[in-house]
């Protein structure tokens, strides 16, 4: 991942070991404004220091994820230029270390999602805590298992 360094370290008190604030940028491919607010909102309340970009068309967000090669690709599925599932090896591809996680009202999709490399998938409409969830277990791409376990995962936190 690219990190950038953004404060001092500072020691953390209670614990005596060195902390180092560091911001992660986040890539969020989605066409609907107010779906790509509310997960920016999300994204913020989780803490530190992060870039969000938003891209409305598969065009402009590969483009942004060649370009920037952020450290995690939030993914719409129904986009107005086509299915964010067909894209996800591309962007595999253009960005090895990004974590991918697709975003779709269509909540069968998961074990698809987990088949074509994504790393989870958080399915719409969605509270803060499964946005938190989701993106805890979403790892850097250790194939098809583990990707498969997080989308499970999500579509278990769902059903509860």
């Amino acid at each position: 991942f690219q990190y950038y360094l953004t404060q001092q370290p500072t020691t953390d008190q209670s614990r005596g070991r060195l902390v180092i604030f560091m911001e992660k940028h986040i890539l969020i491919i989605e066409d609907e404004a107010d779906v790509c607010r509310l997960l920016t909102a999300h994204l913020m309340r989780m803490g530190g220091e992060l870039r969000i970009d938003c891209a409305p068309t598969l065009a402009e967000g590969l483009g942004r994820a060649a370009a920037d090669k952020p450290d995690m690709i939030l993914l719409d599925n129904q986009l107005p230029d086509g299915w964010g599932v067909d894209h996800i090896r591309v962007l595999r591809s253009v960005c090895p270390g990004s974590r991918i996680v697709v975003v779709s009202a269509m909540d069968d999709i998961g074990p698809m999602v987990a088949e074509r490399g994504a790393d989870a998938f958080l399915a719409k409409p969605f509270t803060a805590e499964q946005v938190r969830q989701t993106l805890g277990y979403a790892k850097p791409s250790e194939g098809s298992d583990s990707a498969q376990k997080s989308a499970s995962k999500g579509q278990a936190e769902q059903e509860k």
